[in-house]
């Protein structure tokens, strides 16, 4: 009798432990994968506004030293910090079509 229980009990078990791995990643795994993806999203964003708000806007600075030259060539060796009057306005994230 032990031995028909047995035999009747392990596809049960087989079914319900799979059942349980189910319900386990779709109620707690998943939605903490999601959280931990938003929130690396959101670290991942704020490293790039920081790195750009520590960078000149090159194009500006190079349009500034060759049409003011040989006078910027002098400002930047007298003074190489006058670069820093070029800093990047902020990116926004957003697609814009050209029409």
């Amino acid at each position: 009798m032990i031995n028909e229980i047995s035999e009747w009990m392990d596809p049960f078990e087989e079914n319900m432990g799979s059942f349980l791995d189910w319900v386990l990643t779709k109620t707690l795994i998943s939605p903490a994968k999601q959280s931990l993806a938003w929130q690396q999203k959101e670290e991942w964003q704020d490293r790039g506004k920081k790195m750009l708000s520590d960078k000149i806007d090159v194009t500006a600075f190079l349009v500034w030293f060759v049409e003011n030259y040989p006078e910027s060539a002098k400002v930047m060796k007298e003074n190489p910090d006058y670069q820093y009057k070029f800093k990047s306005a902020p990116q926004r994230n957003t697609l814009r079509c050209h029409k």
